[in-house]
């Protein structure tokens, strides 16, 4: 590593080894310099990071007395007072029991910034999946979603237990532990349902204060009444039966909409997960056809000339059953997330489980899902979003959700809680990710939130490698420069991230960092301005979130945060654009900027509310190279002279005619096939003697395949010829550099031959000129 700075191999090097990636590798320590930085400090943190060479400890961890900070290779042994040093607090803490001072601890190792310990669950039980099947779905739409999910029945973890709930204008739960016929209990949709009344009804009062006992399940438990074993085959069988044989309820009417109750669904699914057995964790996973029309919950009116909210009326407050949904899906959100529903909601809840709910969702219309937003937010819990059941962007996501790890495991962990422990003069000011807050917990958090803010620590219901969570922190700054001794060189930074393995073993992922402050190295050198945009635009699409910035807003939000960094750190002199420059830590942020205006993160163009809130979701889950790809797609081209593929600029004079276009903007990769290209294409032309023109048809299909097939949700593949409607999903995304040229604009034709963008929008160029002649006034 260079002294005085992060170079990219380093900062790539500690994402693969610990998961996680800074905006700032050098903490401001005066006030001047935390202003100069314009946005929160922070990082990307992935907790599961894939790493197949992660060391495990099969024990317990030694704690600090003080400050709960585990043993790292930052702290110090005295073998002759038998005592370690923290190095978070300093406190001196003695070794619990018989410690052998002549084995080294791998936690000491100095390359071991992370390890996991895996510990038996004294407590052990098993995991819980719980299925809840919209019945108003089309027959097609139905029949796909049963074979899926009984394909997927024997990729369920070992020991894992399957309850299932259907539903129309009224909620049926399968009592699947009866006898020879499963007994079902109905639940009118249009009632209100609290989680004591459904306890009640179904016998289970009080089972959710028992600890699991599999003999007392066998007599009066919930779990062999509501769920089923897959360890039994018979169970399973039946289970398959009783899926195979749902019927659609389904009637098609030019007038209305389904009867739908999905809120009344949820509320018979959390009251019974609740009521399972002490300390129960695992997986609601419902499967929806469109809006919740009748009972708690509902979104829109049954009768379709109601039409479902608009951002427009979500804007002029002409929603009207938004707030009230919102409130309810936030209800069973914060039950799930246990810890939080105090605070979010106000209600007294006594339950102990804590489970994710996980929402697919197949619909021309919207389903709703701007409502039950925090359902999957708060709970770690996957979105998916389609138009029907019966595509393959459901199809293979849904075969991914159950796919194995590096571990040879289902990739799809329970009952998490992340807590982010620091030195002194450094505290966290909050998270933004998949989790929910554990209120007014621990002494290191900020007064300044940003994000679930407030507290150290998270509770994620689930938890798995694709998961990556915003953290960001807060300096005790000094005012004068003449302080700055009272700021260390260095701070550590401690995340602690337990979870229930699908295994059964308690783990608990240990990743301990030293980050140098500006006593150490140079702030200005120390950037990353990819994690930096990344983070910056998570703060941004929470604020949109939360309703506390309207989309209309979000251009001039982060052009000021922008020119803010450019005055800090650009080089210039005031009142001379020309003179304006920025070193190459700090080059890319303009068109990282000028890229995400046009990502359907930030902007609401020609996307409804549920799509915002699905693009959202997955953004706010992923790691920094996927945001980034979400930012600013990637683009490469293929030639019949080189049909490999070689990266071009996401710009309007990277389109040739003879050649193939793959972009790859996250949620959808585009193969724009040029107009020359298509023609030698339909011509048939010899294999043999055109092989090159094949080659460069081929391989960029073959590289398109390949990407799609490592996504995660899996992504929409569209093959279009230029001029074709669907080439509009690159032109979108391009630069239009030649609309610059007034000639060309005027023609429609460059002088080299190639199209010219028909927009209003501004072109990089324009925007990077406007940019600097704003940074170099004087005010």
């Amino acid at each position: 590593m260079k002294a005085g700075s992060l170079d990219v191999d380093d900062i790539y090097e500690i994402e693969d080894k610990d998961g996680v990636r800074f905006n700032w590798n050098a903490f401001p320590v005066t006030r001047a310099e935390e202003d100069k930085i314009t946005a929160p400090l922070g990082c990307l943190y992935t907790p599961l990071n894939p790493r197949e060479d992660l060391p495990r400890i099969y024990r317990a961890p030694f704690k600090c007395n003080n400050c709960s900070a585990v043993l790292n290779p930052f702290g110090s042994i005295d073998s002759i007072a038998k005592v370690w040093t923290c190095s978070l607090c300093l406190t001196r803490n003695k070794f619990q029991g018989n410690y052998n001072f002549n084995h080294v601890l791998e936690e000491l190792d100095p390359i071991t910034s992370s390890v996991e310990y895996v510990m038996v669950d004294p407590m052990a039980s098993p995991l819980l999946f719980l299925y809840v099947i919209d019945l108003t779905l089309e027959e097609p739409d139905l029949e796909a979603l049963k074979q899926k999910i009984i394909d997927s029945i024997d990729l369920h973890p070992m020991g894992a237990y399957i309850g299932l709930i259907v539903f129309d204008s009224n909620v049926r739960l399968y009592e699947l532990g009866s006898a020879l016929i499963p007994k079902m209990h109905v639940f009118k949709g249009s009632k209100t349902y609290s989680e004591q009344d459904v306890q009640k009804l179904l016998g289970i009062a009080g089972n959710g204060t028992r600890p699991f006992n599999s003999k007392y399940e066998n007599v009066l438990g919930t779990l062999n009444r509501y769920f089923t074993p897959l360890s039994d085959d018979y169970a399973r069988s039946r289970l398959i039966t009783i899926i195979s044989n749902l019927k659609t309820t389904s009637l098609t009417s030019s007038s209305q909409r389904p009867e739908r109750c999905t809120g009344s669904a949820l509320a018979i699914a959390s009251g019974l997960m609740d009521g399972a057995f002490l300390n129960a964790s695992g997986h609601v996973l419902l499967f929806i056809g469109g809006p919740c029309t009748v009972g708690q919950g509902k979104v829109v009116d049954v009768e379709k000339s109601s039409p479902i909210r608009s951002f427009n009326d979500i804007r002029k407050r002409n929603a009207t059953h938004l707030k009230k949904a919102i409130k309810f899906y936030d209800s069973i959100a914060s039950r799930a997330s246990s810890l939080t529903a105090n605070e979010k909601t106000g209600e007294n809840t006594t339950s102990s489980s804590i489970y994710s709910i996980n929402v697919f969702a197949s619909s021309y219309d919207q389903p709703g899902i701007y409502e039950m937003k925090n359902l999957t937010g708060w709970t770690g819990g996957i979105l998916i979003m389609t138009d029907s059941f019966t595509t393959n962007i459901f199809k293979e996501t849904f075969n991914k959700v159950f796919e194995l790890n590096e571990e040879g495991v289902v990739d799809m962990q329970a009952r998490g809680n992340m807590t982010v422990l620091t030195s002194s003069a450094l505290e966290v000011a909050g998270m933004i990710g998949n989790g929910a807050k554990v209120p007014n917990n621990g002494k290191n958090h900020s007064d300044v939130a940003v994000g679930e803010g407030f507290t150290n620590s998270w509770n994620l219901p689930m938890i798995s490698s694709r998961h990556g969570y915003a953290v960001y922190f807060k300096v005790q700054t000094v005012a004068y420069g003449n302080e700055r001794r009272g700021i260390p060189g260095f701070f550590y930074i401690q995340f602690l991230t337990s979870y229930k393995h699908v295994d059964g073993s308690l783990r608990l992922k240990v990743t301990t960092l030293k980050k140098a402050t500006t006593n150490t190295l140079k702030l200005e050198e120390n950037f990353d301005q990819g994690t930096a945009v990344v983070l910056m635009l998570r703060e941004t699409t929470d604020k949109i979130q939360r309703g506390l910035l309207d989309h209309a807003e979000v251009s001039q939000k982060v052009d000021e945060q922008l020119i803010h960094l450019c005055k800090g750190f650009g080089i210039y002199i005031k009142k001379e654009p020309s003179s304006f420059k920025l070193n190459e830590l700090f080059s890319l942020l303009p068109q990282f900027v000028y890229n995400s205006k046009k990502s359907p993160i930030l902007t609401n163009f020609n996307n409804t509310p549920d799509e915002s809130t699905f693009y959202v979701d997955i953004f706010q889950k992923s790691n920094v190279d996927d945001s980034l790809t979400m930012i600013q797609p990637t683009l490469s081209i293929y030639t019949a002279t080189d049909p490999t593929p070689q990266p071009v600029l996401l710009d309007s004079s990277s389109l040739q005619r003879d050649a193939v276009l793959l972009m790859d903007s996250f949620f959808y990769v585009v193969i724009h096939i040029g107009e020359i290209a298509a023609a030698w294409r339909d011509q048939e032309l010899d294999r043999e003697e055109f092989a090159n023109v094949y080659e460069m048809l081929e391989q960029s299909q073959k590289d398109a395949v390949e990407i799609i097939q490592g996504r995660f949700p899996f992504p929409r593949y569209i093959i279009t010829d230029q001029g074709k409607s669907q080439d509009r999903f690159l032109l979108s995304r391009l630069n239009p550099s030649n609309n610059d040229n007034g000639f060309a604009f005027v023609t429609g034709i460059t002088s080299d031959g190639k199209e010219v963008i028909y927009t209003e929008d501004m072109s990089l160029n324009q925007y990077y000129m406007k940019l600097r002649d704003v940074v170099v006034k004087e005010h």
